[in-house]
């Protein structure tokens, strides 16, 4: 199950790194819409992987 869960953190990392060059590539790019929905899904897996981490260190400190 931990290899499940540390699985699932990688792949939230890679999807928050796309989100981020993606964000960056297309910010020196005229195309400013396609750099908000880039810098939106990095915000979105940023806060996702935060919530895991937080929800993770509540269930081991009890």
């Amino acid at each position: 199950m931990d290899k499940l869960l540390k699985s699932n953190i990688y792949t939230d990392i890679i999807w928050l790194l796309i989100g981020v060059i993606g964000s960056l590539y297309y910010f020196f790019k005229p195309s400013y819409w396609t750099c908000a929905i880039f810098s939106f899904l990095a915000v979105l897996y940023l806060v996702k992987i935060i919530n895991n981490l937080i929800q993770k260190n509540g269930s081991n400190s009890e």
